[in-house]
């Protein structure tokens, strides 16, 4: 993920089936020898910049969003605490009472 002139807004993006994603450092930007290897550029369209982090979880959510309503993948769902097998001593450790 680039910000470019010719960037393709996510909104819009249609994402491969077989896509790498490649994305820059926050403070700085790709080689010229990386960039002149990537297919298409992206922008993630917002009033605020995005940590690395966030990007790369907005893009792939972007992603399973829109194959999730082509009928592509099937819909995540919410896991809850039952569905964890964690330590009685770590849920201690940490103040988390399972509810068990």
């Amino acid at each position: 993920m680039e910000l470019r002139k010719n960037a393709e807004s996510l909104i819009e993006f249609e994402h491969p089936d077989n896509a790498l994603y490649v994305f820059g450092p926050e403070d700085g930007s790709l080689d010229r020898a990386v960039l002149a290897r990537c297919h298409r550029f992206v922008v993630i369209p917002a009033r605020h910049c995005a940590n690395l982090a966030s990007a790369v979880y907005t893009v792939l959510y972007d992603r399973h969003a829109k194959r999730v309503r082509a009928g592509l993948e099937e819909r995540y769902t919410t896991a809850s605490a039952s569905d964890f097998d964690e330590p009685d001593h770590m849920a201690d450790a940490v103040g988390v009472t399972w509810g068990r």
